[in-house]
């Protein structure tokens, strides 16, 4: 006969309280419940359990020795209560997300914020790089989420298309441009112009929409990140146009940040696996960056 949980539990509660009566009380049944569950379990073992000793009972040395097995057995049982309602309840395990650079300096850490004070059990990893190296670590499944500027027919991933955002442009807050409320292709005609990487979608359409215009503005700097080229505004040496996140970031007097017309489309996605779907922890990450995609560019109004 297999030893059943009902049968510890009357036995730990026997243990504790040195009598049937007091093991009844305990778990809230009659003593004749207890007394049979105890000699079931004297059946299941094939030795004596407990003695007489006037009112009360004593244990044997084979049960005090059995006690010691099933509280390891019901603390196990506890420890897996606990981990099922830290799972249920979405307050243990792990989420790795990555994330395009301009996101995951500052727009992302505030999103992990609040889900962190929702979900303190849950251990993250934000990892930072360009578009295309976390597009390739969400296939290569080392990533949960990506978040960045990702094709919607990615091969090897399932690509969830937000609503687009623009670029804006950055000028030197004392540019005679930064009165204006937004900045026309055609006013940055030799201009001093400070241009993203060439290996990116911006800098792309940037460079499609000079041409289009037949605007020429003086391109005398190249850098990869938005946020180098908003340094080099500060210290006055030219204006640049930038992707929304880091514009989001901008907190210097030295700059002033504007829409730009015409409008330069800057999409942004989410990319999963399609091999393992995605964690309870990882749709509610993705509702959060949704919902603070929409709370913190929807009729943004650039100062």
């Amino acid at each position: 006969m297999a030893i059943n949980h009902r049968q510890m539990e009357a036995f730990m509660a026997v243990m504790l309280t040195g009598s049937m009566t007091g093991a009844a009380n305990l778990l809230h049944v009659t003593q004749p419940a207890i007394s049979r569950l105890m000699r079931d379990l004297e059946t299941a073992t094939g030795f004596k359990l407990f003695r007489r000793a006037g009112a009360r009972i004593r244990p044997t040395a084979e049960a005090v020795q059995l006690r010691t097995e099933i509280e390891r057995h019901m603390a196990g049982l506890q420890r897996i209560e606990r981990a099922v309602e830290d799972i249920r309840a979405m307050n243990s395990g792990a989420l790795r997300i990555g994330a395009m650079t301009a996101a995951g300096i500052g727009f992302l850490p505030r999103v992990v914020a609040g889900f962190m004070a929702k979900h303190p059990g849950v251990t993250v990893q934000l990892h930072a790089d360009n578009s295309q190296a976390i597009l390739e670590q969400v296939t290569l499944r080392h990533l949960e989420i990506g978040f960045g500027a990702f094709p919607a027919d990615a091969p090897g991933a399932t690509v969830q298309e937000l609503p687009d955002l623009e670029a804006v442009i950055a000028l030197p807050a004392d540019h005679a441009l930064a009165r204006q409320d937004a900045i026309e292709i055609a006013a940055l005609d030799g201009e001093n112009f400070l241009s993203l990487g060439r290996n990116g979608l911006l800098r792309y359409r940037v460079d499609h929409a000079f041409s289009t215009a037949k605007i020429k503005p003086r391109q005398i700097i190249e850098t990869p990140l938005s946020a180098t080229i908003c340094s080099l505004v500060a210290a006055g040496v030219g204006v640049g146009i930038i992707d929304p996140f880091t514009a989001l970031e901008i907190n210097d007097p030295k700059i002033a940040i504007r829409p730009f017309r015409p409008q330069i489309p800057y999409e942004i996605a989410l990319a999963y696996s399609p091999v393992t779907p995605p964690s309870r922890l990882a749709n509610d990450f993705v509702d959060r960056v949704k919902t603070a995609v929409a709370a913190e560019f929807a009729n943004r109004t650039t100062p």
